[in-house]
């Protein structure tokens, strides 16, 4: 039985809220939402390039491993910006 990304994702945040401070949670993880990705990954969609860039510097070894938890095998996971800023 495959688990979506929805409730895969909701489980991490489950960890991620008893391993992290109220603000570091609401700022970084909170605003994420999960995706299908290609080869059975998720995809965490972001706002913007920093976002991405600060969570893969920093916490990716820690979203790798709360993914690991909450679906019981390892999980690539990839980021996307979803920003409403648009440019041409």
């Amino acid at each position: 039985m495959q688990t979506s990304a929805e409730s895969i994702w909701s489980a991490a945040q489950e960890h991620l809220r008893s391993m992290l401070s109220g603000d570091t949670y609401n700022l970084w993880f909170a605003p994420l939402r999960a995706v299908e990705g290609e080869d059975q990954g998720i995809v965490l969609t972001v706002a913007n390039d920093f976002c991405e860039v600060w969570l893969k510097d920093n916490y990716m070894d820690l979203l790798q491993d709360v993914m690991a938890v909450a679906s019981g095998r390892q999980i690539p996971v990839s980021f996307k910006v979803t920003g409403t800023a648009s440019q041409n």
